[in-house]
């Protein structure tokens, strides 16, 4: 398999975050991160109680619709220090990372390659 990183360049270049949901199910909760060509993804959240994790989820997806899914560290860095001096700050974190998953579940998919 060759790597062309055009056309990596190509397929993201013009997609964005679209849609952003999340769902409490059992003992975990889920974020679904949707681009609107039609890529779509999946996070998971873990330890903490599923209602607040979709809420606090939903007030950060705020800062990526609209955005494109491909700057995951970018992203990355924009949510955790618009929210570092919060207390509780370990509860963003893991919402943060269910974004994160998704979004590096979305690169996968438009690159794709296996994202382990």
């Amino acid at each position: 398999m060759s790597f062309n990183p055009n056309q990596v360049r190509d397929s993201a270049s013009h997609i964005r975050i679209t849609d952003f949901q999340a769902y409490p199910m059992g003992q975990k909760a889920y974020v679904k991160i949707v681009t609107n060509m039609g890529v779509e993804d999946w996070g998971e959240i873990n330890n903490m109680e599923t209602k607040i994790a979709c809420q606090l989820s939903v007030s950060l997806s705020e800062m990526i619709i609209g955005e494109n899914p491909t700057k995951i560290e970018h992203h990355w860095q924009r949510l955790f220090r618009a929210h570092r001096n919060l207390r509780g700050g370990g509860l963003m974190v893991h919402c943060i990372s269910a974004i994160d998953m998704a979004l590096w579940d979305i690169a996968g998919k438009l690159w794709k390659v296996p994202v382990y």
